[in-house]
């Protein structure tokens, strides 16, 4: 533990050193970052109301160190550290056992596009997940359980390539090794992905798939039962659904996500839809099922400071459906500080419990609210 505290601290005082370091015109290493926390209001977790201080909602927290060296003949070497944190209790997120959990990459760039190795956003992340209005209205609002990783999800052992833009047109691929002897195949995974923006339109597909993973799907979707499997069971204290998956996951041997999404832009309005399918395979191969996400949404920029963002989800999953809105109100007191306010409401068919974005526990009922005020800074 103290090695990792002097390691941090070294590394902070070094980028500290280079920054000021203006003699180094074709160098550069660059300190940044961005924290969001907060007060959130649940109307029912597990049966009961809550109010928690919860950070990285709106905007994931986290620093980072970023570096360029100019080669040459157009060639740049790249570098980018990524840690993640909860400013609530400043612990690391996703967990301490990653310095760097978001992201670690290596990588030349030059006039065609980037190859970058190490962990790394899939394409889903860079392309599609920027047509998800509803989180951008609440943070909480992701698609539901994050099957379809629109929330921004990496893969480790990965080597990625994504082409400049020409002509408004980007497109790039990206493989998982699973860095398992005598099992190539199993625990890799793949994601591939094409952008076109050009003046007030812009548009985007984006592939990833998994090659053996887990999920925790009561936690996730306040399902009791997932592809046959009980997921969840009830205690005998309380009365209530527990997860049985809460600390190993459910092992699934595939998960294949595609999806589309679209914007425009009319002045200050601007309209942003997308549709996702995600095809999920048990652990012995056998049995399959389809989560179909359909989402709409809209910002307004009432001025250069403030903004309102809202969303609409409608999610089929196994014979169930949910129904999910967002709203948000955001107010930039500057170019790095904002405020804002938002609440989500989901409403799942009978038989679900409620979950609202993975964040909490799930409802006692087939609803769920969550009313959050924060702020933001980057730097």
């Amino acid at each position: 533990m103290k090695s990792r505290f002097f390691f941090g601290f070294g590394a902070l005082g070094m980028t500290a050193m280079l920054a000021t370091s203006a003699a180094q015109a074709d160098n550069s290493v660059t300190l940044y970052g961005r924290m969001d926390n907060g007060v959130t209001y649940i109307t029912n977790t597990g049966g009961q109301h809550e109010y928690k201080m919860d950070s990285g909602v709106v905007y994931s927290n986290y620093w980072g160190l970023r570096g360029v060296e100019d080669l040459g003949g157009g060639t740049q070497a790249i570098f980018d550290l990524r840690s993640g944190f909860r400013v609530n209790d400043g612990s690391s997120k996703p967990s301490s056992a990653y310095m760097f959990g978001k992201t670690a990459l290596v990588g030349l760039s030059n006039s065609f596009g980037t190859l970058t190795l190490g962990r790394q956003y899939d394409f889903i992340n860079d392309y599609t997940s920027r047509y998800n209005i509803s989180q951008d209205g609440d943070g909480y609002a992701i698609h539901l359980g994050d099957l379809d990783r629109m929330s921004g999800d990496t893969m480790i052992n990965s080597v990625k390539f994504a082409s400049k833009s020409f002509n408004g047109l980007s497109a790039g691929g990206m493989y998982s090794f699973s860095n398992t002897a005598g099992s190539f195949h199993t625990g890799s995974a793949w994601s591939a992905g094409v952008l076109y923006a050009t003046g007030a339109f812009s548009a985007a597909a984006a592939y990833s798939q998994l090659n053996s993973t887990t999920i925790d799907p009561y936690n996730a979707l306040g399902l009791s039962s997932f592809l046959g499997t009980t997921t969840a069971k009830v205690s005998s204290s309380t009365g209530q659904l527990t997860s049985l998956y809460s600390s190993t996951g459910l092992t699934v041997s595939h998960l294949d996500t595609g999806g589309i999404g679209a914007s425009y832009s009319f002045d200050k309005l601007t309209i942003k839809a997308n549709t996702t399918l995600t095809k999920v395979t048990s652990a012995d191969g056998k049995v399959s099922s389809f989560m179909h996400v359909y989402e709409a949404g809209s910002a307004y920029q009432f001025s250069p400071a403030l903004a309102l963002r809202s969303g609409y989800q409608y999610t089929t999953f196994e014979h169930h459906h949910w129904n999910e809105l967002s709203i948000g109100l955001y107010e930039s007191l500057s170019k790095s500080t904002r405020i804002y306010a938002s609440a989500g409401y989901l409403r799942a068919s009978s038989g679900v419990n409620a979950v609202i974005g993975y964040a909490f526990t799930p409802s006692s009922t087939q609803t769920q609210t969550a009313l959050r005020v924060g702020i933001a800074h980057n730097f």
